[in-house]
């Protein structure tokens, strides 16, 4: 089980910003699971990727997908 985060690239946010934005779209999620599902996420490692997306566009095509196949996502916005 992993955690995927996908940040925009095209935001051109320093490094320092775009770790804390990743880190509360973790957060965000994890409050939104399953209690069972965190349980277990946590026992394999708690696995996180994080990838860049080129735009906004991308970065919603793929919120898209993730709900459609029923993950758990969240968008944070500054």
């Amino acid at each position: 089980m992993k955690q995927v985060i996908l940040v925009r690239e095209d935001l051109g946010m320093p490094l320092g910003k775009a770790c804390a934005q990743a880190a509360h779209a973790s957060v965000e999620c994890v409050l939104k699971s399953n209690s069972n599902k965190i349980q277990a996420w946590k026992k394999e490692g708690m696995t996180k990727i994080v990838l860049g997306v080129k735009d906004k566009q991308h970065l919603l095509l793929k919120m898209r997908q993730a709900k459609t196949e029923g993950l758990v996502s969240a968008l944070i916005e500054d």
